[in-house]
């Protein structure tokens, strides 16, 4: 009853139902290191650690019908398919669902992220009066579902869009918006004369990604944003 709530409130229940059999995301996560001691009180290790995030809910368009059309950019000269609705947009059902691929010809992949994610750590365990712990990670974030709300990304209750409009999938796989490449956490501690403790921490995390859009107006849905290259490009 919750989840009918919500999706009541959000979108209304006149032209929106939910899947009775609709379940939750989930994640399948491990993690792999190991650990060496190379001297008293100072250890390394590395680890990997590898993310699936699976099972999306989303809002599915049910009855739309849309034809190709080709549009040019007109900065590059580079061609795009593009969609163009046929059937009267005032009419559009929704259902919401954990999408798959091909789900009432709108759907057109599984939604899936992934991240992937090595880590390398100094340890120095607290002795003649000083303690030091240090990390650097190198990772990568890919998908096809944006990993932050608005553009394609996954609102609190999954309204992205990218099923109720084809032009929304176009060149959504690739690198995630929140992708740090490069991070660095650096933390610590001495013991000073006359007891004083002087703490310190530092951290080094590369931005985000972002891409160019484009905007296509005159369609029979009104207009659509399409990403002009790879995600995360």
């Amino acid at each position: 009853d919750e989840w009918v709530n919500v999706w009541t409130l959000n979108f209304g229940a006149s032209s929106t139902i939910v899947d009775p059999d609709i379940s939750m995301p989930y994640m399948d996560q491990f993690t792999v290191g190991i650990e060496r001691e190379l001297f008293k009180d100072l250890c390394v290790g590395v680890n990997f650690i590898y993310r699936a995030t699976k099972n999306f809910q989303d809002r599915v368009l049910m009855n739309g019908e849309f034809e190709q059309l080709t549009y040019v950019d007109e900065e590059t000269g580079q061609s795009y398919t593009i969609y163009s609705q046929t059937n009267d947009p005032s009419d559009n059902q929704y259902i919401i669902t954990n999408p798959k691929k091909g789900d009432y010809g709108i759907v057109g992949f599984d939604p899936k992220t992934t991240y992937k994610g090595l880590e390398f750590m100094i340890n120095k365990k607290f002795s003649n009066n000083w303690t030091l712990l240090a990390s650097y990670i190198l990772s990568k974030a890919t998908g096809n579902v944006d990993n932050q709300s608005g553009g394609r990304g996954f609102t609190a209750v999954g309204n992205s869009g990218m099923f109720t409009d084809p032009n929304n999938q176009i060149n959504t796989e690739g690198r995630l918006t929140i992708d740090p490449t490069h991070m660095i956490k650096i933390q610590g501690s001495i013991v000073l004369p006359w007891d004083i403790n002087f703490g310190f921490n530092y951290s080094y995390i590369t931005g985000n990604t972002y891409n160019r859009w484009l905007h296509v107006s005159g369609l029979g849905q009104g207009s659509s944003d399409i990403l002009a290259d790879s995600a995360g490009s």
